[in-house]
């Protein structure tokens, strides 16, 4: 037996070139083919000319099938859809007296897969995720730092005019854009209380309105 045709997509294979194939397909041992070319059909013939129209053949391919495939009096297969892998094709024949040759013949084929599914990018992937993340980390850390460094310095300005803990959390609110009405639920304290608090900070942190406020802790620097 022997291998005398090989299409991809129902298209006969050139020899040589850009072409997977090589060599003739009766001498090819093995193919490497792209996921996207995994639509094989490969003819066979038997070497035995006594009664060709009798002979029969079987094929398995190893590593999807189980158990071997009987195609009668038909000599080709068709491989569909196969997945990016490694595979032996073996066929084999029966002669016009329904004697089967065991060793038939093989070929092994490897269908590469995407890129996106290769070891190579995958590792690349996760080590960009591993950055990612490192940076995003030391970032969040920075940032950490520098609220808690500022919030230190808030609070030792604030010790230093005399603004109490009640209108420390006031100032917090109102850095964080909070209305009065939303800083009256939040501490459930009355409007006018609000009100009389926001106006002692003003005083004391000598600014006249929000607007102020805001501006003069995004440039505190204490010392």
């Amino acid at each position: 037996m022997a291998f005398v045709d090989f299409q991809i997509h129902r298209r006969r294979v050139a020899i040589g070139g850009a072409s997977p194939l090589k060599n003739a397909i009766s001498l090819t041992q093995g193919l490497v083919l792209p996921y996207d070319q995994n639509n094989l059909t490969l003819s066979f013939a038997s070497l035995s000319f006594i009664r060709p129209e009798k002979h029969q053949y079987a094929y398995r391919l190893d590593g999807r099938d189980d158990s071997w495939n009987e195609l009668g009096f038909e000599h080709s297969v068709t491989l569909d859809n196969l997945k990016p892998g490694r595979y032996r094709l073996r066929v084999r024949g029966a002669n016009h007296e329904g004697v089967w040759n065991e060793a038939g013949i093989s070929l092994d084929l490897h269908i590469r897969p995407p890129f996106w599914q290769a070891w190579w990018f995958r590792a690349l992937l996760a080590l960009m995720v591993l950055v990612l993340f490192s940076e995003w980390n030391r970032t969040r850390a920075r940032r950490l730092a520098a609220r808690i460094r500022t919030e230190a310095a808030m609070d030792l300005y604030c010790d230093r005019l005399d603004i109490s803990p009640r209108q420390k959390e006031i100032i917090r609110l109102l850095l964080r854009g909070k209305s009065n009405k939303e800083i009256e639920d939040a501490l459930f304290i009355s409007m006018g209380t609000v009100k009389t608090h926001i106006y002692r900070i003003f005083r004391k942190l000598e600014v006249k309105n929000r607007s102020q406020l805001i501006t003069l802790f995004k440039n505190l620097r204490i010392k």
